[in-house]
């Protein structure tokens, strides 16, 4: 159960990241404070400073999600010539990059299975999509991804239910001959 101060404490938190994102990816804001004379310099110092924490605290959970993740793999499903490759290091600054700039945990989470499940020997035909697909979802809003996943879980009830309406049919078929 979390206490009025902690669910006080994470709305401060939000509004303030959204703050700063919106601040440091917005000239049209950034620009006018830092003209204000002697203040807007220090302004925007500190604007960057609650960005560079922002960006620890994204980099710090990125790496325990990876961790979790991880640890959930059997090592022999590991593709480790891979790993050592370019392409995976690549789509790894990716994954970093783009934790960096999302406050959602959701979104990092699937950076960090897609970058992870790229590595898996079952996946190598899947390989050289891992870069389209971090692309993609950074490009997506979290509204976005929760939309889609809600449309797959639908659609995978309704195969589900197609599939047992086939069935009955082919069980009343057959018991008809």
């Amino acid at each position: 159960m979390t206490s009025n101060s902690d669910a006080g404490e994470s709305k401060i938190e939000k509004t303030s990241e959204q703050f700063v994102d919106m601040y440091l990816n917005s000239p049209d804001i950034r620009n006018p404070v830092l003209q204000i004379p002697v203040l807007g310099p220090v302004i925007d110092f500190v604007i960057i400073t609650l960005s560079r924490d922002l960006e620890k605290k994204r980099l710090l959970r990125t790496f325990q999600i990876i961790h979790e993740e991880i640890i959930r793999i059997n090592e022999n499903m590991v593709d480790f010539s891979y790993i050592e490759g370019e392409e995976f290091h690549d789509n790894m600054r990716r994954l970093f990059e783009y934790s960096i700039r999302t406050r959602h945990e959701e979104k990092i989470r699937w950076y960090c299975r897609i970058l992870i499940g790229s590595a898996l020997l079952e996946n190598v035909k899947e390989r050289g999509s891992a870069e389209d697909f971090l692309i993609f979802l950074s490009e997506l809003t979290t509204t976005d991804i929760l939309v889609g996943k809600e449309i797959y879980e639908r659609q995978k009830m309704c195969l589900k239910g197609t599939g047992l309406i086939l069935v009955q049919k082919t069980i009343q078929n057959l018991s008809m001959l």
